[in-house]
């Protein structure tokens, strides 16, 4: 009985409610932290790096690049990360030895932190 009232119930109120998923605009502020000139992705490669792989979501980006021995990481970061800094509020690069899987370092770069290197 209890099970009956409450689809009639349910019924009344305007019949059941399909959830929407994934059907939500977003807002105008995430509309307007969009800048449709800058790119979202970075180069494939540069003086002394090339990039291995890339990944971004929700604002967020991970970079994996192989480097020569001499290159500079943070001179990296800042040619992979400047273009990018108005689409995106954090962006990891980890910089791998050339035939390996295990990083050396990474840096991390953050609108409010800037960047900040880490060492494996």
């Amino acid at each position: 009985m209890v099970l009956v009232l409450a689809q009639a119930w349910v019924w009344q109120a305007g019949g059941p409610q399909r959830p929407t998923v994934g059907t939500a605009a977003p807002s105008g502020e995430a509309l307007a932290a969009v800048d449709e000139a800058a790119p979202f992705y970075p180069p494939e490669s540069g003086p002394g790096w090339t990039r291995l792989g890339v990944t971004a979501a929700h604002a967020a980006m991970v970079v994996r690049v192989t480097t020569d021995r001499d290159a500079d990481p943070l001179t990296i970061a800042r040619r992979i990360v400047t273009p990018l800094e108005p689409n995106y509020t954090e962006i990891l690069v980890y910089f791998h030895a050339a035939h390996s899987e295990m990083p050396l370092r990474r840096i991390q770069w953050t609108a409010r932190g800037g960047f900040v290197e880490t060492v494996f």
